[in-house]
């Protein structure tokens, strides 16, 4: 699976919504041109990604990019100019986070760098010991999935 980003507009009305749904890796001058074409006084921000404290553990993947040094800081720098960017248009407007917390859902969803789809269940996490990292057998992938 390859990171790419996909800008959609929908609809005719007058308010905009921008949700940001991933790590933003792209070149932090590409996106801050993005954001600064497509925010303006209409807009309204939502961003993905459960947000803790520094007790919590790390931060949501989507405040992040483990995998490589470079795009993540990209990523914290990309969200940086977004704030900023935000905050001089709007000064106190908030801006939503659109994500409901881990340990509130029954089931999450990984997808994986080829694809492939894992359910993660809360519930039976939360009945083992916080040893517990996956299914019994290993994680159940979506396809399989009967749970």
């Amino acid at each position: 699976m390859d990171p790419e980003y996909t800008w959609l507009t929908v609809g005719k009305g007058t308010s905009k919504f921008m949700e940001i749904m991933g790590p933003p890796i792209g070149r932090p001058s590409i996106f801050l041109d993005e954001i600064s074409r497509r925010m303006d006084v209409s807009t309204t921000l939502c961003i993905s990604g459960e947000l803790k404290t520094a007790d919590e553990g790390k931060p949501a993947s989507n405040f992040r990019y483990e995998k490589d040094s470079e795009l993540n800081s990209n990523v914290i720098e990309n969200y940086i100019q977004l704030f900023l960017h935000h905050e001089e248009i709007f000064r106190l407007k908030p801006i939503f986070v659109a994500t409901i917390p881990r340990s509130w859902r029954l089931y999450s969803w990984l997808i994986q760098e080829d694809g492939m789809i894992i359910r993660k269940d809360q519930e039976y996490r939360k009945e083992y010991s916080n040893s517990y990292h996956g299914f019994p057998g290993g994680d159940e992938t979506a396809q399989g999935c009967s749970r």
